[in-house]
């Protein structure tokens, strides 16, 4: 057996299935319009560009009153439960990269959202997860150890409740 068995089984079994695992993500950009009675001519006027060929970048940089336009709408990567719902659903409808929303209405506004890039949820790799396991077995370890120390201290000597026992219990809480 491989001294590494511990870990490895600990990797793989269940009782940490979501830890080391990294979500499905969509690297997008996104363009934000005021909701207002001139937004149905700025989303017109903004998918014309785009479909005339001006970057997403520069349209991002020059129309989106996000925060974000100063690097041409990029929001990075995201992964689901980042972004508020509807922001979401469109994001992660796109398919290809260079793929545009239609317009999505959330509560900061109307955006149009391009997907960069998609990256499929994945495992960490052992080698990356290995310093948490062995902390995790070490102090697992040490508690057993500890438990059973004072188990067998408890067989060996009399143990003698100075406290009552709903005095305890109620400084617990």
């Amino acid at each position: 057996r491989s001294t590494l068995f511990p870990y490895t089984t600990l990797f793989r079994s269940v009782k940490f299935p979501d830890q080391f695992t990294q979500p499905e993500r969509v690297h997008v950009r996104h363009v934000l319009i005021s909701d207002d009675v001139t937004s149905a001519d700025a989303i017109a006027k903004i998918q014309a560009d785009l479909k005339a060929g001006v970057s997403f970048d520069e349209v991002a940089k020059s129309r989106s009153l996000c925060p974000s336009a100063a690097q041409g709408g990029d929001l990075g990567e995201v992964s689901k439960g980042q972004m508020v719902p509807e922001f979401e659903a469109a994001a992660f409808a796109l398919k290809n990269p260079g793929d545009l929303s239609e317009p999505v209405k959330t509560q900061f506004g109307w955006h149009i959202i391009r997907l960069e890039g998609r990256t499929p949820s994945s495992v960490e790799p052992f080698d990356t997860v290995k310093p948490q396991l062995v902390q995790y077995l070490t102090n697992e370890k040490k508690g057993e150890v500890f438990k059973n120390a004072v188990e067998g201290l408890k067989k060996t000597y009399k143990v003698e409740m100075l406290v009552p026992e709903e005095t305890a219990s109620e400084d617990k809480k």
